[in-house]
């Protein structure tokens, strides 16, 4: 027996039993897995009857496993039976009734229903989309830089834009602080990486000459017992180096790409750049679009949902950060100077737009029946495994379906999101 009973904000209580034969099958394998930790005179260890155990131990001594044996199961099919969308972890109370039967409770948020106003035919700016020389020219110096040789310097004294080794220690008052030392460090003169007025004080400091940089930590410097105060940093330029950018003629352009000319690699680049201006245009239309279908419709939303968000968004992040970059998500903080709270709170509106988002799509997508067949599904794996240059079979092999599920979803969004654009009215 189960039941469901409405709350407020989304959430639900849920009512259900474990009967006393459940809780017995429970406690029977509480006993199986947790018998080896019982010792009693007269029994070699794990081979002493659950009677025995209770007897010398405690009647109770396997209930409370019992009873957890029993929860996940028996939760778990009452979410079933009553098709419960839920979106958190469930707050679980029990008790025994008069009979002996297990009586739990769980309130648990489920996703909320959307309730739409209009959502075909909104009315939206279309966004310019142009490329111009300075684009094209910005993305030609970016090619240069990537490919400029390392110079190094031996006969002349350090300048900006330059590429330093260097050792430092950082002093307060003559003291050494913590973090104030690094040795074989790079700094990119100019780079601003520095608190102000740190790199200049480099500019004219020949190599293997240590000198005394006097800086200001800022007054909104992340270390509170460094803001604003008076350092000295003892430095020693141990190798200067600067990149020599390759000439813009016919031959770089056939270095690094197809083409023979530098006119050519400049056409592609301009077609490229506003295939990618046309793009990003396009995702600026869409979050108009839905920015006025989610600000006339009505959510229950549970805050629930954009803490997970929240949290969704800062394990990306870590993930990216330590794979791309080898730093950890705590240093990155540090960099930007902000507590855990603090980005967690920065982060919340993204994160409760995001949520809007899919709840106003997935509600669209069911009111207008959009499914993906399987033969779009199969298309989107063609075009996946062209992207990585492999065989449909050797992608699937890293299919799964829970994988396969995700991909299903993301595709019906993808549907969902041309519906909306398909009907909506550029001015």
């Amino acid at each position: 027996m189960s039941q469901v009973e409405k709350l407020e904000n989304s959430k639900v209580k849920i009512t259900f039993e474990i009967t006393k034969e459940e809780l017995e099958v429970g406690m029977e394998q509480a006993y199986k897995d947790n018998r080896k930790k019982y010792n009693v005179p007269g029994f070699r260890k794990g081979k002493t009857p659950r009677k025995i155990i209770e007897n010398y131990y405690g009647g109770q001594v396997f209930i409370q496993d019992g009873i957890n044996n029993c929860l996940e199961p028996a939760y778990i099919k009452v979410i079933d039976e009553h098709e419960l969308d839920v979106v958190s972890r469930p707050e679980i109370d029990c008790d025994f009734n008069d009979d002996g039967v297990l009586v739990v409770t769980a309130e648990v948020y489920i996703k909320p229903d959307v309730e739409l106003s209009e959502y075909k035919g909104v009315v939206y700016k279309r966004e310019e989309v142009f490329v111009d020389e300075d684009d094209v020219n910005g993305e030609l110096e970016t090619q240069r830089e990537k490919n400029a040789r390392k110079i190094v310097v031996e006969d002349r004294a350090a300048q900006m834009d330059d590429i330093l080794k260097i050792d430092f220690e950082g002093f307060i008052d003559g003291v050494p602080f913590e973090g104030g030392k690094a040795e074989d460090f790079e700094l990119v003169l100019g780079s601003k990486t520095f608190i102000e007025g740190f790199e200049e004080q480099l500019v004219g400091v020949n190599l293997n000459e240590e000198v005394e940089v006097n800086v200001n930590f800022p007054q909104e410097y992340h270390e509170e017992k460094l803001q604003g105060a008076p350092a000295i940093f003892k430095v020693t330029i141990k190798k200067i180096e600067f990149n020599e950018m390759p000439e813009l003629d016919d031959d770089f352009a056939s270095d690094i790409s197809d083409f023979e000319t530098l006119a050519e690699y400049k056409d592609s680049i301009k077609a490229k750049l506003l295939d990618a201006k046309t793009e990003e245009a396009s995702q600026i239309e869409t979050g108009k679009i839905l920015d006025v279908i989610i600000e006339k419709a009505k959510v229950d939303l549970p805050e629930v949902m954009v803490e997970r968000e929240v949290d969704n968004t800062i394990d990306r992040i870590s993930r990216d950060l330590y794979y791309q970059n080898g730093v950890e998500f705590d240093f990155y903080l540090q960099a930007i100077g902000k507590t855990i709270e603090e980005y967690r709170e920065g982060e919340s509106e993204n994160a409760r737009k995001t949520v809007m988002g899919r709840l106003v799509l997935d509600k669209i997508a069911e009111l207008e029946d959009i499914n993906v067949s399987e033969d779009e599904y199969d298309k989107e794996i063609d075009n996946i495994a062209a992207r990585f240059e492999i065989s449909r079979e050797e992608y699937l092999k890293y299919v799964d379906e829970s994988r396969k599920e995700l991909m299903m979803k993301d595709l019906k969004i993808k549907k969902t999101i041309e519906f909306i654009k398909e009907s909506a009215v550029a001015e």
